[in-house]
C-alpha cells in the first residue's frame, strides 16, 4: 500500500490533474452552486415543454416556409454545442445595437438585483438553457406525435373534431404517453 501511495504522490500527472486538496477545497463551492444549477434546469425544462411542441408542430406544418424554419433552428441549435450557445448569448448578442436599445429602454430589463445578485445574468442563462433544450424537445415531441397511428387523427375527424381538437385530445394524450420516458 505503501508504494501505491508513494507511486501516487510523486507521479506528475496525478498531482497535477488529481490533486485531492483541491478537490477538497472545490465540494463547498460546488454544493453552494447546487441549487442555482438546479433552479436552471428545472425552471428551463418547464419552459422548454411549449416551445419545444411549437417547434414540432412548425417541423410538421404543411407550409414549407415555416417547416424550414423550425427545422434550420433546431438543427443549428442540436449542431452546436451548449458553451458555445452560451458564449454567443452572454458576449456577442449584448453587441447588438438592437439589443442595447431594448435593454436601455425597458426599465425590467436594466440591472435588477435579488439578494445582492444580477437577476439578468440568471435570466440570459434560464433563456440560453430554454432555447436549447426546446430543439430537442421538438424533435422528441415530433417523433411521439408521428408515432401515434394516423387512423387516430381521422377517427376524431369523423367525430366532427377539427385538427387542433383532435391533437388536443386524442393525439397529445398520447403522444405524452410514449415521449415520457424521453423526456426524463
Amino acid at each position: 500500500m505503501d508504494a501505491i501511495s508513494t507511486w501516487w504522490s510523486s507521479n506528475p500527472i496525478t498531482n497535477q490533474f488529481l490533486n485531492f486538496e483541491v478537490i477538497a477545497e472545490a465540494i463547498p463551492i460546488v454544493l453552494a452552486a447546487l441549487p442555482v444549477s438546479l433552479l436552471f434546469g428545472v425552471v428551463s425544462f418547464v419552459l422548454a415543454i411549449p416551445g419545444g411542441l411549437l417547434l414540432a408542430f412548425m417541423k410538421m406544418s404543411p407550409m414549407r416556409f415555416i417547416r424550414w424554419i423550425a427545422t434550420a433552428y433546431v438543427d443549428v441549435v442540436r449542431g452546436t454545442p451548449l458553451f458555445l450557445q452560451v458564449l454567443i448569448f452572454f458576449f456577442a448578442v449584448p453587441l447588438i445595437p438592437a439589443y442595447r436599445v431594448l435593454v436601455q429602454s425597458n426599465p425590467w430589463m436594466k440591472e435588477v438585483t435579488f439578494l445582492n445578485m444580477d437577476v439578468t445574468i440568471y435570466m440570459r442563462g434560464i433563456i440560453v438553457l430554454t432555447l436549447n433544450s426546446a430543439a430537442y424537445m421538438a424533435e422528441i415531441f415530433r417523433a411521439g406525435i408521428q408515432s401515434i397511428p394516423k387512423g387516430q387523427l381521422e377517427a376524431a375527424r369523423s367525430l366532427g373534431m377539427t385538427v387542433p381538437q383532435a391533437m388536443s385530445f386524442v393525439i397529445i394524450p398520447q403522444t405524452v404517453r410514449r415521449i415520457l420516458p424521453t423526456m426524463m
